[in-house]
């Protein structure tokens, strides 16, 4: 399944170098060979300042990502919304994840 995590336009950071970009295009491969399955996600993005490149998906995150702190808040209110509406596989599922 043909599933980017980030599109063109959007903006990531590069995580070893520390800066954010621009993703300007997106690649994705699968390839079989003998049996064993590969998938490529890769990404051509321009830094604010230097010079375009590819990266693989790993070398990339969102700048907007959450601290572990709000995601445990997320995560508490989720945990109240699913109890109020009875859905308790979630409500398990959630504090594991907490946990």
């Amino acid at each position: 399944m043909n599933v980017m995590k980030f599109s063109v336009g959007e903006r990531v950071k590069i995580i070893a170098k520390g800066v954010v970009g621009e993703v300007q295009q997106t690649e994705y491969r699968h390839m079989v060979h003998k049996g064993s399955e590969t998938l490529f996600r890769r990404y051509f993005v321009k830094p604010e300042s230097g010079y375009s490149q590819w990266f693989n998906e790993d070398e990339l995150r969102s700048p907007l990502e959450l601290s572990k702190e709000s995601l445990e808040q997320v995560n508490r209110i989720l945990i109240d919304v699913n109890l109020m509406v009875g859905n308790f596989d979630m409500v398990k599922k959630l504090s594991e994840e907490i946990n």
